[in-house]
């Protein structure tokens, strides 16, 4: 089993839950973005920048939650980062990542099983 949420700050068992399930949604709404753009390739900037503007994650979601789900997205093979990068909005570079070849279009929860 691998978690989406990685417990460091001592949560309960229904907190650390709840926080797996937001993991989990920041997860699927990723692998969305990126299914609906397969021909495109984004930094995680970009990602959450567009996510947040329609409404698909919550304003208050950190970068690194973004970065976070795209890291174990390319895990399991769903994105690919590339040898691409530009400088990103912390004025250091960003790599861009794209949807796997072959992934192509997926239901919304065919992320992949990490329980």
């Amino acid at each position: 089993m691998t978690n989406k949420y990685f417990q460091t700050t001592h949560l309960t068992q229904e907190q650390f839950n709840n926080a797996h399930e937001v993991a989990e949604s920041q997860e699927n709404a990723i692998m969305r973005f990126f299914n609906n753009n397969p021909a495109s390739h984004f930094t995680a900037s970009e990602v959450e920048y567009k996510l947040k503007s329609t409404g698909k994650i919550g304003p208050r979601v950190p970068l690194t939650s973004v970065r976070r789900a795209m890291s174990t997205l390319q895990k399991y093979g769903r994105i690919n980062r590339m040898n691409e990068y530009r400088i990103g909005i912390h004025g250091v570079p960003e790599h861009y990542y794209q949807l796997s070849t072959g992934w192509g279009k997926s239901t919304e929860n065919d992320t992949p099983t990490l329980f």
